[in-house]
């Protein structure tokens, strides 16, 4: 009877270790799935914008300085390297997301992290003005047509950039969240503020 038991109990966790394998699995994949049809639709975003430059170049009219089209062509490739980038950073912080929100325990150094993630925001929201800047200067330059891809190209890098600004915000937030859950209570009863701040290290 013992040998039975102690064999049904390891039939019943290997299929529950199967299952929980097998979800992982279906998980990982749709995940792949997911990011690889993202990046193949930001990558066809991409090469439409350069096939409509290249498309300009050559037909472009006589009249047309060469030396603007070659500049065109520059900031094209600056875009389509940035908005790469910042493509990463983002798919980086949607899972650093995802380890804090299913985080249980403590994080160390969580004040300090919070500070870093505050600057590192502070950052991406003054590299959004700037190329918000560069957006708006290229929408009102008389010389780019909407064949160009100039304005569409800044347009989707400045919507790149947002969503990092917004994924750090949701960090340090998360961060923060967490060293409030773990906070310890300070203890006894004080009969002033003084004491209560000394009790907390303030």
């Amino acid at each position: 009877m013992l040998r039975i038991l102690v064999a049904l109990k390891k039939t019943i966790f290997l299929r529950l270790w199967a299952t929980t394998c097998q979800s992982s699995i279906c998980y990982t994949a749709t995940r792949k799935r997911v990011t690889d049809s993202l990046l193949e639709e930001k990558m066809a975003s991409a090469e439409i914008r350069r096939l409509r430059a290249f498309e300009t170049l050559v037909s472009a009219d006589v009249g047309r300085d060469l030396n603007l089209l070659a500049a065109i062509d520059t900031v094209l490739e600056e875009i389509d390297v940035g908005k790469m980038r910042f493509d990463g950073l983002n798919h980086t912080a949607e899972q650093i997301e995802y380890f804090l929100f299913k985080r249980a325990t403590a994080i160390a150094d969580a004040d300090e992290l919070v500070r870093l993630y505050d600057s590192a925001r502070d950052v991406i929201a003054r590299v959004y003005a700037s190329v918000k800047a560069r957006h708006e200067s290229a929408e009102s330059d008389p010389r780019l047509t909407d064949e160009d891809g100039i304005s569409e190209g800044f347009a989707e890098l400045l919507e790149a950039v947002r969503e990092l600004h917004n994924h750090l915000n949701r960090i340090s937030w998360l961060i923060g969240e967490n060293a409030a859950d773990h906070d310890e209570a300070a203890p006894g009863e004080f009969q002033n503020a003084d004491d209560f701040f000394a009790a907390i290290g303030v």
